[in-house]
């Protein structure tokens, strides 16, 4: 296995959550953050060898962020498929693409219903909405 996977990366599939460290803010001026980001590429589509898309989570939103973000279930007593001990949402506009091995620990699942939400927000052309060829990262 290359360094830096673990058997869960050699496993990916669409809506598992990782930690993601230095994830670019939203903002031009914004500093770099380690946040969740959920998988969003399609499975037949991913490999260990070559970028995939995600969409980062955030504990926060603006307000312009509020009308496309996808709130993700949590609980703070109990476990849940995501992981997430406070309220969280994804925000399908900000969009990343980034290569398996740059993904630290899985940290839980967004449920299907949740995960055909975020992809129905998605930009229509993800690498022409992020200024950039889709194989360069």
């Amino acid at each position: 296995m290359p360094a830096g996977l673990t058997p869960s990366h050699v496993l990916m599939k669409p809506g598992d959550i990782y930690y993601l460290e230095r994830v670019p803010s939203l903002h031009p001026s914004g500093p770099l953050k380690g946040r969740y980001v959920i998988i969003v590429t399609r499975e037949e589509d991913i490999g260990l060898d070559r970028p995939i898309y995600a969409v980062a989570c955030s504990a926060t939103l603006t307000d312009s962020q509020q009308q496309n973000a996808v709130a993700l279930p949590w609980s703070r007593h109990q476990s849940c498929s995501t992981g997430f001990k406070r309220a969280c949402w994804a925000v399908p506009e900000w969009l990343l693409r980034v290569l398996p091995s740059d993904l630290g620990r899985q940290v839980g699942h967004v449920p299907s219903t949740r995960l055909a939400e975020i992809i129905r927000r998605l930009p229509p052309d993800p690498a022409a909405a992020m200024d950039a060829p889709a194989d360069s990262v």
